[in-house]
């Protein structure tokens, strides 16, 4: 028969009294104190718009798209179009070969994921400008 020595119940029956164990935030159904609530909290808040922060400003971690600002001698491209960075090489690439101007661009975040500081502006303009029609049709 399995005998089980109080030592072993024990840290469970603490467990379930409410008092946090310092140092143990991962243990699982044990209550957490108002300290290591407040930091999760923040960092639940913080965590997410840093990653968001992180893809859209550093350009080595994921910008697929270049954005167009002279398109050189390529017919079909326009400033300010987006194109992803294959397409843009190859277009280099042909007016490397043809001898005519390249396209000139620079890598940015796709339009489904705008960065946080075009977002921020958005916000602000969309409380500070006045409808265009004041009867709102």
């Amino acid at each position: 028969m399995l005998q089980v020595s109080d030592a072993a119940i024990r840290p469970a029956a603490e467990a379930e009294t409410g008092d946090a164990v310092p140092g143990q935030w991962f243990r699982v159904r044990a209550p957490l104190s108002r300290r290591l609530r407040i930091i999760l909290m923040i960092c639940s808040f913080l965590g997410p718009i840093a990653g968001w922060s992180l893809i859209s400003y550093v350009p080595f971690i994921w910008h697929p798209d270049v954005l167009i600002s002279d398109p050189g001698d390529v017919d079909y491209m326009m400033p300010g179009m987006r194109v992803d960075k294959a397409t843009f090489a190859q277009e280099i690439k042909n007016a490397k070969v043809n001898n005519t101007s390249p396209p000139v661009g620079v890598r940015s975040n796709p339009v489904y994921l705008p960065a946080p500081g075009d977002v921020a502006k958005a916000f602000y303009t969309s409380f500070t400008t006045p409808p265009a029609d004041q009867d709102g049709l």
